[in-house]
């Protein structure tokens, strides 16, 4: 079974560790703080619900890549 999952980690600290139970892959990147909400689900990664139901139907329409 595939899962996904995202994580938002704080700006404490200098490390982090990750424990999995079967093997796994993980992305990691950074950047600097934009200050907006973050909305995942799917592929999609959006400020908003909203915004993730618009990426959803722009993909079923063909307008986007």
């Amino acid at each position: 079974m595939t899962e996904h999952g995202l994580a938002v980690l704080s700006q404490r600290g200098a490390g982090f560790s990750v424990y999995t139970l079967e093997p796994s892959h993980g992305l990691v990147l950074s950047g600097q703080r934009i200050d907006e909400p973050i909305n995942g689900h799917g592929p999609f990664v959006i400020n908003t619900y909203e915004e993730i139901i618009q990426a959803y139907e722009d993909v079923k329409a063909g307008r986007l890549g």
